[in-house]
């Protein structure tokens, strides 16, 4: 009982610091929406220091773009500075497109995972529309999921007693097959994204 207890309460900790590291970069990105809805016509170079404001708070955030109502790329920031706006394509790719269309239509947040089974480099993409008069367009950020995960776990004191994955739905970031058996396995909703943890026994 007292090991359920304590690898329970290490689970839920876990998911807490994940909750924290990836609210972090959504509440930045509808700051920025809201100062792109202030009124003011947004400057490149104010959208160029709101980029590497965000990617300076959040280190798990690897790009930065704002998106025309037509989700064309207008401008886009990595950590090495601007690059062509073209580099972050959300047309071309069909979950991005209505993601980022359900974005503008509900003028929520909407935050997209990796998809199972996808080859390229598991990210999360946060998308917040903005509005300022007849002018419509959305703020883009990208996240890697295996930074988020590692800056997150980071957070937890130090324990030697389990050993703990962790996945987005089937897709592993951190951790993976150990001799030992799985001792707890559960599969939690953060942002609307399935994490699942798995510890093994303490001992």
């Amino acid at each position: 009982v007292q090991a359920l207890a304590a690898t329970e309460a290490r689970a839920a900790a876990a998911i807490s610091a994940l909750t924290v590291e990836l609210e972090l970069p959504v509440q930045a990105a509808e700051q920025i929406a809201a100062r792109e809805n202030f009124g003011i016509e947004y400057t490149p170079r104010m959208r160029r220091m709101d980029a590497e404001g965000l990617m300076q708070a959040c280190p798990a955030v690897e790009r930065v773009g704002w998106l025309d109502a037509e989700l064309r790329p207008v401008h886009t920031w990595e950590r090495g500075g601007e690059v062509a706006a073209g580099a972050f394509d959300h047309l071309g790719n069909p979950r991005r497109k209505q993601a980022a269309e359900r974005a503008l239509a509900t003028g929520l947040p909407e935050v997209l995972g990796p998809a199972d089974g996808a080859k390229e480099r598991p990210v999360f993409i946060v998308y917040k529309s903005f509005r300022r008069g007849a002018v419509v367009g959305a703020i883009a950020v990208q996240i890697g999921a295996q930074a988020w995960t590692e800056r997150a776990l980071a957070r937890l004191p130090a324990s030697g007693t389990a050993a703990m994955a962790v996945s987005l739905g089937q897709v592993p970031l951190c951790g993976g097959p150990t001799t030992e058996p799985t001792f707890f396995d559960r599969e939690y909703s953060i942002q609307g994204q399935p994490v699942r943890l798995t510890l093994t026994a303490p001992r």
